[in-house]
């Protein structure tokens, strides 16, 4: 599955969450939703998307675009066999 790559420059140093280290809590939307909204509350502008379940990229955006965090330095899905 290919995902359109989108470059952003940032203008300043930005520190963000990695998901990864919530990955048992990001494989539907409404959890990747409540773990969004945690990180905001903690302070976080910018998290890195990893260890996601098989969710719809575009509706990952939008909870982040909902939570007012910058999704940075996504990696790209393997091929499953």
């Amino acid at each position: 599955m290919k995902y359109k790559v989108q470059e952003a420059k940032i203008s300043k140093h930005v520190l963000g969450a990695q998901l990864y280290t919530v990955r048992d809590f990001t494989k539907i939307i409404p959890d990747i939703a409540k773990i969004l909204k945690k990180i905001t509350d903690i302070g976080y502008t910018a998290v890195q998307i990893s260890g996601f379940g098989h969710v719809n990229p575009k509706e990952v955006a939008k909870v982040c675009d909902d939570s007012a965090l910058m999704g940075v330095l996504c990696l790209e899905p393997q091929n499953e066999k």
